[in-house]
């Protein structure tokens, strides 16, 4: 019977909702001998989850410096951006979530980056997130569902409309 790693166990207890047991098991020892970006951001994900936000930041920026590539490491101040936002450190959390857009523009980096501008009732800027998204992958249904849902939240119902129309007629 092979054995599985420490991240391969933590990930499984992550899929669990075992939050303790995945605190329990990478403790801060033992990151710091592993020095693996997964085991941080497991940490990490699981302190996010018990509402530990900054030990959540804190975990997650030390995921971010050890990764070895950019793709990872906008993970990971995509993640720093999403804990900031729920401990309502929002200028932090644009800085972690702008840079991450910048080095790889994933949807959930985006869609965050949105959110964070809309708790700072910045609307303009929520909305020009997702428009420069749209012109980049015009056709991409999740990023045409995070725009309808900006403009449902903010009261543009028929516009919304369109985009889901325009979302039925790509499935």
């Amino acid at each position: 019977m092979s054995r599985k790693t420490i991240y391969e166990q933590t990930s499984q207890l992550l899929k669990e909702h075992q939050w303790e047991e995945v605190i329990q098991l990478l403790s801060p020892r033992v990151l710091e001998q592993k020095e693996d970006w997964k085991l941080y951001w497991n940490a990490g994900w699981a302190n996010y989850k018990k509402a530990d936000f900054t030990e959540a930041v804190n975990l997650f920026t030390k995921a971010c410096k050890v990764t070895r590539s950019e793709k990872d490491e906008a993970v990971c101040l995509t993640f720093i951006g999403i804990a900031q936002v729920e401990a309502q450190d929002y200028q932090s959390a644009l800085e972690n979530l702008m840079d991450a857009v910048l080095i790889s523009d994933s949807n959930l980096a985006r869609k965050s980056l949105a959110m964070t501008f809309m708790k700072m009732d910045d609307l303009g800027s929520a909305e020009k997130v997702h428009q420069e998204g749209l012109k980049l992958k015009p056709n991409d249904k999740e990023r045409l569902a995070a725009y309808g849902n900006y403009l449902m939240d903010t009261g543009r119902y028929d516009e919304a409309d369109e985009i889901k129309k325009k979302i039925e007629k790509l499935a």
